[in-house]
């Protein structure tokens, strides 16, 4: 049984705190194979924070960020920082200790030979708000960043929005679901809508980026992050995503920063579930990220059921969760997961997944990499067909079958030959031809919208060519009730 993590509520403004970047329930780990250590506070003036400060201040100048605020002399004016702090990185073998235990031979002036033992640091997490006054209201920055063995920063999670009737000083907290006062325009949001974004239909997509594989020359990248701009998304669900120290030779190791590049009139959150230690101090991880044109005004995160003895289950798998505050549909409940390869995980894992879902109330989004298929038990879990251990969520909306026939798998027999598949299945691009339905989007939109289209994200091409081996799934949903804004 998991215990709930005692989280700090979400400050608005003034002492604002971001998110803690640690499990919503208690562990001794923060994601797979990395320790959950104590944080420290750190000194607003500290050069690391300046750093981080500089980093984010460039990007929003990048994509032309209104919520940087400039001072008299037309330079970007200084934030104010509050609650930074900082996690050391330790890998661990057995979730308890950390295992790598640097040896340091020393020589004393004596000539007599000492050894030192050192932990090893994989690396640094920082977490701190920053806040940019105007006369109308504050800027508010919520980042999470993580510094490298090499001393470099890179930025995991960067959410924003506009709090127009508070001021840096007050005090004042956010409910569990979130600030109502929270100006849904972060910046952004006039642009697109003076593109004529239609202010009734709210679009969400799951893709898999399928980590660094053929990354090397950045041509997948860009295939990949074509297609994503293509289906105008508003919000995206993300798996496979890396950090990958070894990746040095296209626009670096992160591959948060790639999709920043990518979708630069987006925010996001990113969050690793396991550490693949590589030689002694190679750092490697994976994990699922949110990505979304509205502002994520809170963030979450459960570790998945695991059992590291089955070869099936090795990975550690996360459930992601983000309240975005939407000018259609008010709150609207993001989760993203990327779940196991062992069909008995999962049947744990939706367990779980549907107990985090029952924490949050309005329109709920569900979507991910499932690696099952429709008639397996975990998606009809998750649809609301079948109990599990006598326990039975309320069943969750499969988009892809509200709109269209389920796909025939591409099992043996099932089609003749040079038959084309049904149109609907995800994976595998890297084969003659696609074979079964993996990804999904599972909806409750609380009566306040409908679906009104699903497709796919295909560009056509396949085996060595392809934006990613799978396809990424897209829905657009309706307005049915606009709430009062």
């Amino acid at each position: 049984m998991q215990r709930l993590r005692s989280l700090p509520f979400l400050l608005c403004f003034g002492l604002a705190r971001s998110p803690t970047p640690s499990p919503l329930f208690e562990s001794t780990i923060l994601y797979g194979q990395m320790l959950s250590s104590p944080w420290t506070p750190l000194p607003s003036n500290s050069p690391e924070l300046v750093e981080i400060v500089e980093m984010v201040t460039a990007n929003g100048l990048r994509r032309g960020d209104s919520s940087i605020v400039f001072d008299e002399t037309g330079k970007p004016a200084s934030p104010t920082i509050t609650d930074p702090r900082k996690m050391k990185l330790h890998w661990t073998r057995d979730s308890r200790t950390a295992a790598y235990t640097h040896v340091t031979d020393m020589t004393s002036d004596g000539g007599q030979l000492t050894r030192q033992k050192r932990l090893v640091i994989f690396g640094l997490l920082y977490a701190l708000t920053l806040l940019w006054p105007t006369r109308d209201g504050v800027h508010v920055h919520n980042v999470v960043a993580t510094k490298d063995r090499e001393k470099a920063f890179h930025i995991y999670q960067h959410t924003y929005y506009f709090d127009k009737d508070k001021s840096v000083g007050d005090g004042e907290e956010c409910s569990d679901d979130g600030c109502d006062d929270v100006d849904q325009d972060s910046g952004l949001l006039s642009k697109l809508f003076k593109k004529g974004a239609n202010h009734n239909t709210l679009t969400l997509a799951t893709y898999n980026l399928w980590n660094f594989n053929s990354y090397e020359d950045g041509i997948r990248l860009r295939q990949f992050g074509k297609l994503c701009r293509s289906s105008n998304a508003d919000i995206f669900g993300f798996q496979e995503v890396r950090y990958d120290f070894s990746q040095r030779n296209y626009k670096g190791p992160s591959q948060v920063h790639h999709l920043e590049l990518e979708l630069q009139q987006y925010q996001y959150v990113y969050q690793p579930a396991m550490l693949y230690p590589v030689e002694k101090f190679g750092r490697v991880e994976e994990g699922v990220a949110i990505f979304s044109r509205y502002p994520i005004v809170n963030h979450s995160y459960i570790l998945l059921p695991r059992n590291s003895k089955d070869s099936a289950d090795f990975h550690q798998r996360i459930c992601l969760h983000a309240e975005v505050k939407t000018p259609m549909l008010g709150s609207v409940h993001v989760y993203v997961t990327h779940l196991s390869l062992s069909e008995r995980s999962r049947l744990t894992s939706v367990i779980e997944i549907g107990n985090f879902m029952k924490m949050h109330s309005g329109p709920k989004v569900l979507m991910g990499d499932m690696n099952a298929e429709p008639h397996s038990d975990s998606i009809r879990y998750l649809t609301g067909k079948i109990s599990i251990n006598g326990t039975k969520m309320k069943g969750l909306v499969d988009a892809w079958t509200t709109l269209h026939a389920e796909p025939r798998p591409g099992a043996p027999g099932a089609y003749r030959e040079n038959e084309p598949r049904d149109h609907g299945l995800t994976f595998s691009t890297l084969e003659d031809n696609l074979v079964k339905r993996i990804d999904f989007i599972l909806v409750d939109l609380d009566g306040k919208a409908s679906i009104e289209e699903v497709d796919l994200l295909d560009d056509g091409v396949r085996y060595d060519e392809v934006a990613s081996d799978h396809l990424g799934v897209k829905a657009t949903l309706t307005v049915l009730s606009p709430e009062k804004k």
